[in-house]
Parts: structure tokens; C-alpha cells; sequence
């Protein structure tokens, strides 16, 4: 039985994202942070989520929004941006994705 690149991916992909992911954040790639790390790390893009909604500037947003928040804040700002604004923040979104296929990018 051959098994390819592409099934092994799609069957391990999560774990490449969560594993990528805790990279990134700093917290142990493994998965062996303790609860509180974890919380502690959730609790801050929490913070930072609740932000998007008391302002109403895109600018604003883009400078705080946590970098999975990018793609969906962006679409959501798209038709108030002009042309330049708008090849900025998509290049910012393109740079800072972590894997478009993970956000349907």
C-alpha cells in the first residue's frame, strides 16, 4: 500500500498547525505547557478580541489583532479600505499566516 504526502498531511495537519502554533507563541510545541500557560495565552487574544469591537477604525484593529484574526478582519474591512490600504493590510495578512490552507487562505 503506497501513502503519499498528501494523506499523511491531511490525516496530520492539525497537529502541524497546534504544533506550529505553540512554536510561534512561545508555549511548548509538544503540548506540555501547564493550564495556566495555556489560559494565561488564551486569555490575552481574549483581551485582545474584545478590543476589535469598542473601535471602529480599521487601522486601529490592524495593529492589535492577533494574527489568526487577520483573514476574517480583513474581509470584514475590505469595502471601507482604499486600493493602497488595501494591498498593505493584505500583505500583512499574507506575511503573517501561519498556513493559508489551515484558514482557508
Amino acid at each position: 500500500m503506497s501513502y503519499d504526502f498528501w494523506e499523511w498531511y491531511k490525516e496530520n495537519k492539525w497537529d502541524l498547525f497546534w504544533y506550529k502554533y505553540r512554536v510561534i507563541m512561545g508555549l511548548d510545541p509538544e503540548g506540555n505547557s501547564t493550564w495556566l500557560q495555556e489560559r494565561k495565552h488564551w486569555r490575552k487574544v481574549e483581551k485582545i478580541r474584545e478590543k476589535y469591537d469598542e473601535l471602529d477604525d480599521p487601522h486601529r484593529i490592524f495593529r492589535i489583532a492577533h494574527f489568526l484574526d487577520l483573514q476574517p478582519l480583513l474581509k470584514k474591512w475590505w469595502s471601507k479600505l482604499d486600493r493602497s490600504e488595501k494591498e498593505k493590510y493584505l500583505t500583512e495578512v499574507w506575511f503573517k499566516k501561519m498556513d493559508g490552507f489551515f484558514i482557508r487562505f
